[in-house]
């Protein structure tokens, strides 16, 4: 999985750091892997003394007292960068780890490197300053600034991971939100419990379904077997329960769900999806795993199991071809042979 990502192959730099960091921590043992999982750990620490270090300076720089250096903004400095490393190495062997790929994996990495870059030099302009005076205040003072920038933005992707996009307003957005009226079909389930108002002898019309459902049971849906299953189906299903691991932006193991030229952009041995034969797909053995089982998808910490209602419908799916959404039939990329 490691050199499978395009991104990753267009990125010479990036690749050389890959193999470096697994060259020394290839070893079976699995301490490798528990120095990245305190990775959500370490972060809190650079991320609190470089902003600490940049406000001090800032401070000092706005009162006048350029002539003299502060100790506390000296240690929260050299803190950061040390912490910032060990926080920077950590995060990337548990994304290595867990083969996380994708836009945001990337732009959270390489922001917080360009941080610690930045910080880097902040630090040789603090060496500067002590040895040649103020002439080094202003060069020690902006490249300080910017690595708080870049860690805000890097630390805001990183929160985007885990939390989703625009979680923090997320609450200010609902509660603006304005009232909407019942749709159709929500009247149309409230039908059944007003009086009739046919002749006492006129007979009920019925709804045509398949499956026979309760009085009290909610409408009934198709069942997706019985009729043409398209990718305006599927869709929904996949950017509701697994776009945020499998998405545009996040794709864990390296695989991605949303679009739908994302799933057959590799060669077809890595498909998780078998078009025509839904038991031989991989997604199909994963959401129809048992409950509680720790490769279920989705897993129960990232959201609810799906319906047998939505299994049905994506099993419909890869049965009748797997179809893209202008009636594209999965092909081999060029190079490949089904």
């Amino acid at each position: 999985m490691l050199f499978s990502s395009p991104r990753l192959l267009d990125a010479p730099l990036e690749t050389l750091i890959h193999m470096f960091l697994f060259a020394i921590a290839s070893d079976p043992n699995p301490y490798w892997e528990v120095l990245g999982r305190f990775h959500p750990l370490l972060l809190h620490f650079p991320i609190a003394f470089i902003l600490a270090a940049a406000c001090i300076e800032l401070v000092r720089w706005l009162a006048g007292r350029r002539d003299t250096m502060s100790a506390s903004a000296g240690f929260c400095l050299w803190a950061g960068l040390v912490m910032g490393g060990l926080a920077v190495w950590a995060g990337w062997l548990l994304a290595d780890h867990n083969d996380m790929t994708g836009d945001d994996v990337f732009w959270h990495r390489w922001t917080a490197i360009a941080a610690m870059g930045l910080l880097a030099l902040a630090a040789v302009a603090w060496v500067l300053r002590r040895v040649k005076g103020r002439d080094w205040v202003a060069p020690h003072l902006g490249l300080l600034l910017l690595s708080a920038v870049m860690i805000c933005v890097s630390g805001h992707l990183g929160a985007e991971m885990v939390w989703g996009e625009d979680w923090v307003f997320e609450p200010l957005e609902t509660k603006s939100a304005p009232e909407v009226a019942p749709s159709p079909a929500a009247k149309e389930k409230q039908a059944p419990n007003t009086p009739p108002s046919q002749p006492a002898n006129a007979s009920t019309p019925s709804v045509s379904t398949d499956t026979p459902v309760a009085s009290n049971a909610p409408p009934p849906v198709a069942t997706p077997t019985d009729a043409a299953v398209s990718w305006a189906d599927v869709q929904p299903i996949f950017e509701q329960h697994c776009a945020k691991c499998h998405g545009k932006t996040r794709q864990k193991a390296d695989l991605q769900l949303v679009p739908w030229a994302a799933i057959f952009e590799f060669e077809p041995e890595a498909w998780a999806i078998t078009p025509g034969d839904a038991a031989a797909s991989w997604v199909h053995q994963r959401i129809t795993l048992p409950a509680g089982n720790e490769d279920v998808m989705p897993p129960e910490d990232k959201g609810d199991p799906l319906s047998a209602a939505q299994i049905a419908r994506i099993d419909a799916w890869i049965n009748q071809g797997a179809i893209g959404p202008d009636g594209q039939t999965p092909v081999a990329p060029k190079g490949n042979t089904p």
